[in-house]
């Protein structure tokens, strides 16, 4: 697998190159964009539910890197849930996904998902990134948990130019 090896960092100086635009644009530019929700959604099934309030909208110029890190708590009773699946979705391309198993598993079953995803080189312009949740197993419900303590939460940060 190829990987990138950086050469420079945030700050960096190359004597007479000081502050040019060409400098400044490798530099990461932060968060893009952000969601995150303190209330419950109860009864997700096995149809592929949008989670509400998780969506964030951004516009950005051309070869960046983002980083995408989504959290959500879950919880459902793993006598029909087999499994519980969490996308993040671009529209409807699912660009990642987090998936956890129930088998074997007695009560109720609580558990904190994750995901963390690197985009390299997303077109410029308006993007749209969405968390999705999917119950598995027959007539199984999964809910997703969220409170004002440990809300569920979607970011999206810029992390720099894309190294050619």
């Amino acid at each position: 697998m190829p990987t990138e090896a950086r050469t420079t960092w945030p700050g960096d100086v190359v004597y007479g190159e000081e502050g040019t635009s060409d400098n400044i644009a490798r530099l990461p530019g932060g968060w893009v964009g952000d969601a995150y929700v303190d209330a419950d959604q109860l009864g997700i099934t096995t149809a592929v539910t949008d989670l509400t309030g998780l969506t964030t909208t951004f516009v950005i110029p051309a070869e960046r890197k983002l980083e995408v890190t989504a959290k959500i708590q879950i919880a459902g009773d793993p006598v029909d849930l087999d499994q519980v699946l969490l996308f993040l979705m671009e529209g409807g391309d699912i660009l990642q996904r987090a998936q956890f198993s129930c088998a074997g598993l007695t009560g109720t079953v609580r558990n904190t998902m994750h995901i963390k995803h690197t985009v390299r080189g997303p077109t410029a312009g308006s993007h749209t990134y969405k968390l999705a949740l999917q119950a598995i197993g027959a007539g199984s419900t999964v809910d997703m948990e969220a409170d004002p303590t440990y809300p569920a939460e979607l970011l999206v940060m810029d992390i720099g130019q894309m190294i050619s």
